[in-house]
């Protein structure tokens, strides 16, 4: 009979997690976006490097001793990385959930996410937070199902923004700003 692993993404799987990330840009629409910027050595600096930005979590499919054996294959992951609040501490960002259509209905989306929900908790995270474009109904469902909240249909007056690559280039790389009251503020590197 097959089955499924849950287990913490070590180095060696960085490229299984470049390509279920790739998987998951298709299947969201962000392929329509551009290329990916990241790459799998990029993966293995940041996520197991001295200053290590995430963690993730595989779903791996483990083939029935009886049947022809190809192996075990992640068909799932988690991502997750820590932040800071002055006001809550330690909190989380969920990076990325995605299993492979083949392997969906098996509950792993359920899984991978209690694996980081116990994950957050051990590393003390008082919430962990995460985007979900509207029109993904299924995954906004899947979420609920799950216990989290959507705060933006909820009675907090939250609203959650993206500051895109381009627009922080922009803004880093400006000698000078106007305020709104027309003063001038200048940058000086250190």
């Amino acid at each position: 009979m097959a089955s499924y692993t849950i287990r913490r993404g070590k180095i060696e799987d960085c490229k299984a997690l470049f390509e279920l990330a790739m998987k998951l840009r298709v299947h969201t629409g962000d392929a329509a976006f551009g290329g990916p910027t990241t790459t799998e050595d990029m993966l293995r600096e940041d996520g197991f490097g001295p200053k290590p930005l995430f963690r993730f979590y595989l779903a791996i499919y483990c083939p029935p001793e009886d049947g022809p054996n190809t192996g075990e294959k992640a068909v799932g992951f988690v991502g997750v990385s820590d932040m800071f609040c002055p006001l809550s501490g330690r909190t989380a960002y969920l990076t990325g959930l995605f299993v492979d259509a083949e392997h969906r209905g098996n509950r792993l989306g359920v899984a991978l996410m209690k694996a980081i929900a116990k994950d957050c908790l051990t590393q003390r995270s008082s919430r962990l937070s995460f985007a979900v474009d509207t029109n993904h109904l299924d995954t906004r469902k899947f979420y609920a199902s799950v216990g989290a909240t959507n705060l933006t249909e909820s009675t907090t007056p939250n609203e959650y923004w993206r500051f895109f690559e381009s627009n922080m280039k922009k803004l880093a790389e400006a000698d000078e700003l106007k305020s709104s009251s027309g003063k001038t503020i200048t940058f000086q590197t250190v």
